[in-house]
């Protein structure tokens, strides 16, 4: 049993180093029609998707804009994700929101 439970926590504290983001940054379409700001999020995840090089600072994002460090050291990675088709409908001011996740590790 001692055996698996260190088994365990050397998978995860290994699992916790590779290929994880450290950074996580949700970004927030709103509109008046839900497949506009759908497309909007989407546009945006191709567009910072697009960004091979991390190289570029988009307005839309705070934390996981590259600093100046970041750029030095080269090993910058950013992948934006629009959220799978949902779309949410504040009743009070009519609005539609969609998401967009923004993951990045430097």
């Amino acid at each position: 049993m001692k055996k698996f439970i260190a088994l365990t926590a050397a998978l995860l504290s290994l699992s916790a180093f590779a290929g994880r983001y450290d950074r996580v940054e949700l970004v927030r379409i709103k509109g008046e029609t839900a497949q506009g700001v759908f497309a909007e999020a989407q546009a945006m995840a191709a567009e910072v998707n697009a960004d091979r090089w991390g190289r570029t600072k988009f307005s839309f994002l705070r934390t996981c804009n590259p600093t100046h460090s970041d750029l030095e050291d080269g090993s910058f990675r950013r992948k934006a994700f629009a959220n799978s088709g949902k779309v949410y409908l504040n009743h009070v001011t009519g609005m539609y929101t969609a998401i967009l996740d923004v993951r990045c590790e430097d």
